[in-house]
């Protein structure tokens, strides 16, 4: 959650996808509101008001087959990993593509298997906004 950029669509967005996750959980489980802007992460998955999990979420206009590669800040990963660690609790990455939705598990393991890049957008309203990348392969997404 970017609190400077975010529109309401982003918020819109998360929201329904938080919505479809929800049909595929038990009963028993919740998914908070957007956590405050310094926790970095996005959401996190509840049982009886426990942390179970941390969820970052993302949505993207892009077909899953067209990429070789998910991008996502590492310091982004860096603190859900630091969440994950300090609550023993997975880190997950949830990313709507045009063509489903789509997950994986964060792990440190991941910081050694998989690429990481220098890049970001090339939005005029972000400007010089660089910095470095987790590549997950798309093939990690289930």
């Amino acid at each position: 959650m970017n609190q400077i950029l975010e529109k309401q669509t982003d918020r819109e967005n998360e929201h329904s996808i938080c919505l479809e996750i929800k049909k595929h959980l038990p009963e028993d489980f919740k998914i908070t509101p957007p956590l405050p802007y310094h926790y970095i992460i996005d959401r996190a998955l509840l049982l009886n008001d426990i942390v179970k999990a941390w969820m970052e979420i993302k949505c993207i206009n892009y077909n899953l087959v067209t990429l070789p590669a998910y991008y996502i800040s590492l310091h982004k990963i860096k603190v859900g990993l630091e969440w994950s660690e300090m609550t023993n609790t997975p880190f997950i990455i949830i990313v709507k593509f045009k063509d489903g939705i789509k997950f994986t598990e964060i792990t440190k393991q991941c910081l050694e298997e998989y690429a990481i890049t220098w890049g970001g957008w090339n939005n005029p309203r972000r400007g010089n906004d660089k910095e470095l990348l987790l590549n997950i392969p798309v093939h990690m997404l289930y």
